[in-house]
């Protein structure tokens, strides 16, 4: 017998700028909520059938359709899936059911649009399509960072700064359709946040006829991603574009561009855990790989978001949490070969993958034979269940 997940939404945001559906996939019902005062949120089937694929996938729910919904959407939906399911072969294999699959038209003009975060990524794609891109999109309850109260303000303030610099307009969007993914144990990064930007994309359409969405790999390292070349462009309609930007250049070629500009390297916020009131922390992975990327193309003391230092020690005692890390640091290390000093920072480097691969190493053998044991610790290190699960799906990548 087929099982079906279900949502309702209004038809319109309330006063507020809010749009809040009810969720049904398993039990009770869910309700998850998108709001912003900087545009107008357009509800649509495409929206939550984006936003509750992968969890009706996780479950093996089909998608009831009630109303409208685009016919290219429709035709994409099946090789969502089979992307999907292709990376995480746990998933089933699931369908959208009823609605009327229809061809959207648009005859208003509406402008091209950027997730940006301020990061190395998508800054990288902002300087590139500058004069294309009109409006910048800042998503709260996105990162582990801006769920916790007070953090996403300065990453929204720096947003909004850039867009006045620019000459652009900032939509600042604040969601809890991370937390609604985050209870079905599906990796954030790695997947889930893709489906989660096409969901606010489709709510911005009567703003925006496209969407850059910039990647962080290159044609020689594609990686199973949230953000992904073969999955972007599939989530568009008749008249909605996802458009997956950056494959030509790998990181350290993004923060020369980077480099160039000033107003960029005043801007640039990577680190997922900063300190209230800052846009990074200086000592997290993210922070010190990103100085080293500046220090290799000499532009570390010109960057006012990071610090001008950083010590081999920490260096060296960094985790490689996965292969996309590792990616990153053989980048740093072979760029890395020319002074004395630089071959040190590419020996630390060293060290922290190797160092990484043994810890790596005996975790599996722990959680291989004391299964009990590994799980409570690693539940006491993180906090509690909900970060233990988190943390599982991460570790998978």
């Amino acid at each position: 017998m087929s099982r079906f997940t279900h949502f309702r939404f209004p038809a319109a945001a309330d006063a507020d700028g809010r749009v809040e559906a009810t969720i049904e996939i398993e039990a009770a019902p869910e309700t998850v909520f998108f709001e912003t005062r900087d545009a107008v949120l357009q509800a649509c089937n495409e929206a939550f059938a984006a936003l509750t694929v992968l969890p009706s996938m996780r479950v093996g729910n089909d998608i009831q359709i009630e109303g409208p919904i685009s016919d290219a959407f429709c035709s994409n939906f099946d090789v969502i899936c089979d992307i999907y399911r292709d990376w995480l072969p746990a998933l089933h294999r699931i369908h959208l059911v009823g609605g009327e699959r229809l061809p959207k038209k648009s005859t208003q003009q509406r402008g091209v649009g950027l997730f940006f975060s301020g990061g190395v990524d998508s800054s990288y794609t902002l300087l590139k399509h500058k004069d294309e891109i009109t409006h910048l999109i800042v998503l709260g309850g996105f990162e582990r960072s801006s769920l916790q109260a007070g953090r996403f303000e300065s990453a929204a303030n720096s947003v909004r700064s850039v867009a006045r610099e620019l000459g652009k307009t900032a939509i600042v969007v604040q969601t809890s359709l991370r937390t609604f993914l985050a209870s079905y144990r599906l990796p954030w990064g790695p997947v889930a946040f893709g489906a989660g930007q096409a969901a606010v994309a489709h709510l911005l359409s009567a703003h925006l006829a496209r969407v850059y969405m910039a990647g962080g790999h290159t044609y020689a390292h594609l990686l199973p991603a949230g953000n992904h070349p073969l999955l972007d462009p599939r989530w568009g309609t008749e008249t909605l574009q996802f458009l997956h930007d950056g494959l030509e250049a790998d990181r350290l070629g993004k923060v020369r561009r980077i480099a160039q500009d000033e107003r960029a390297l005043a801007w640039l916020r990577v680190c997922g855990h900063p300190p209230a009131g800052a846009l990074n922390c200086g000592r997290c992975e993210k922070c010190l790989r990103t100085m080293i990327n500046l220090h290799v193309v000499g532009a570390l003391e010109r960057c006012t978001t990071l610090p001008h230092e950083f010590d081999l020690r920490s260096i060296s005692q960094l985790e490689v949490v996965n292969i996309n890390h590792q990616v990153y640091f053989e980048q740093n290390i072979r760029a890395l070969q020319g002074s004395a000093a630089d071959r040190r920072i590419a020996r630390a480097l060293q060290r922290a993958i190797h160092a990484s691969g043994r810890r790596r190493a005996i975790r599996r053998t722990a959680q291989a034979v004391l299964p009990g044991p590994y799980r409570f610790l690693r539940r006491m290190v993180r906090g509690g269940e909900t970060a233990q699960k988190e943390g599982e799906a991460f570790g998978r990548w």
